[in-house]
């Protein structure tokens, strides 16, 4: 069965959370990582990851990328907001 992705616009990280800037949608939750629910290696204090801000980010399941400047492709449709 072929895949099929949404594309959101990542916003800027509010606290924990960093959401799509068009329908709200969660791309990340951090909260875990602050509660020290998060396995770091001792001495690692790199932080919590987020996704650039303004990028465009799809999501299929539980798979999410990062997409590069370009047109969508037949499998990839906008989020609900942005249209």
């Amino acid at each position: 069965m072929a895949r099929s992705w949404t594309v959101h616009a990542a916003g800027e990280p509010i606290g924990m959370i960093q959401s799509c800037t068009a329908c709200g949608h969660v791309l990340e939750d951090n909260t875990a990582w602050l509660e020290g629910r998060i396995a770091v290696m001792e001495g690692d204090d790199r932080g919590p990851a987020w996704f650039p801000a303004g990028s465009l980010i799809a999501q299929s399941g539980n798979c999410s990328v990062t997409l590069p400047d370009r047109d969508l492709e037949a499998d990839e449709r906008l989020c609900a907001g942005a249209n």
